[in-house]
């Protein structure tokens, strides 16, 4: 397996779509390749973001994810989410 990371130019809230990303730093995509897209991008180019501080993080979880596992007490404060009716998938 060969990965490779594809540098972009900075991405600020709603500055960029995703389809032009693609189409300004991807000129060539092999068949059977995979492309992998970082979460942040996606968000980046929807306008979903918030700046830190202005709402506490576990309230904006319970806004945004369809379904939710607040963390139990645990040095890794980690919340289980469900979006857009996507569960993880088993490895």
């Amino acid at each position: 397996m060969n990965v490779v990371s594809i540098k972009t130019d900075k991405i600020t809230p709603q500055s960029a779509t995703l389809e032009g990303i693609l189409d300004k730093h991807i000129s060539f995509f092999e068949k059977k390749s995979i492309l992998a897209i970082t979460s942040k991008i996606v968000s980046m180019c929807e306008g979903a973001v918030v700046k830190t501080g202005v709402i506490d993080k576990h309230k904006l979880i319970e806004r945004e994810a369809d379904l939710f596992l607040l963390p139990s007490e645990s040095k890794y404060d980690v919340t289980l989410t469900i979006k857009r009716n996507l569960y993880p998938l088993a490895a």
